[in-house]
């Protein structure tokens, strides 16, 4: 008698874990099934990059954190997300890193041609859409291949991309700037700190030709080529600094870097021709 009802006990035990068994692997089934469907719903997901693909696993757009952003070759534009075209070529972004927010369309198979940014500087901020001409060279990989080479040589070369035009607000100037295919600003139409409006006409080194008001008087220039350095010359950073040469020497070494020679010298003879 004892022995039946042990052996009973022994059935009823074994019934209900293989029961409980049964109904743990249900439930797992059933969560396989809900992401088979993709139809998985998430309160909250931390994670250093997503892919969203097609059916095919093109990808379409990528979100992802500084460390993790995509691309052919290495580059730093911060956190934020990348689109692409049905071929699966990069066709632009929003990126924030640091004082600087771009959102960029790229020309497909190269690189941006427009660009709204926002950016702080030390000599105030800047913000307004960016129009560049792309680098000539074949398409697709040997563009790419080009591409690579004048960013190994020069971190920042004119002619990998050429401003073509700018339209915004900078340093307390409301300013539309039209460059040549050469990447000089030849047209400058703005109203300056003051309220004052002005337009300018100005030859390949940056010298001004014609000027509206007429009674306004347009830098002199120093004699020779303008100097320049990674892509940009000194004059465009003069102009960032208010056409002071004082101003553009101070925050330099307040940010603990230094301006090559020619620069110091050409900001010199700039200023003993243009006295404040």
């Amino acid at each position: 008698m004892k022995l039946l009802i042990t052996i009973s006990v022994t059935i009823l035990v074994s019934a209900c874990a293989s029961s409980n068994q049964l109904q743990n692997r249900m439930a797992e089934l059933e969560r396989e099934i809900e992401l088979l469907r993709g139809e998985s719903t998430f309160e909250e997901i931390t994670v250093n990059r997503i892919n969203l693909i097609d059916a095919d696993g093109t990808p379409r757009m990528i979100l992802h954190n500084a460390e993790r952003m995509p691309g052919e070759w290495e580059r730093s534009a911060g956190a934020g997300f990348t689109i692409y075209a049905p071929d699966g070529q990069e066709v632009g972004g929003l990126h924030v890193e640091g004082d600087v927010v771009r959102f960029n369309l790229d020309q497909h198979g190269t690189n941006e041609v427009t660009s709204y940014f926002t950016h702080q500087t030390p000599f105030g901020s800047q913000r307004g859409l960016t129009v560049w001409d792309q680098y000539p060279g074949a398409p697709g990989d040997g563009q790419r291949a080009r591409f690579k080479e004048l960013v190994g040589r020069d971190p920042n070369p004119r002619e990998i991309m050429i401003p073509r035009m700018f339209s915004g607000q900078r340093f307390g100037e409301s300013i539309v700037v039209l460059g040549d295919s050469n990447g000089n600003e030849r047209i400058r139409l703005y109203v300056d700190g003051s309220g004052q409006p002005r337009l300018e006409f100005l030859d390949e080194r940056g010298a001004v030709t014609f000027h509206l008001p007429a009674n306004a008087t347009p830098a002199i220039l120093p004699d020779g080529e303008i100097p320049e350095f990674n892509g940009e010359t000194v004059l465009q950073l003069l102009a960032l600094a208010g056409n002071n040469p004082d101003t553009l020497l101070s925050v330099v070494e307040m940010d603990g870097g230094s301006l090559p020679d020619e620069w110091v010298q050409w900001l010199t003879e700039y200023k003993r021709l243009n006295p404040r």
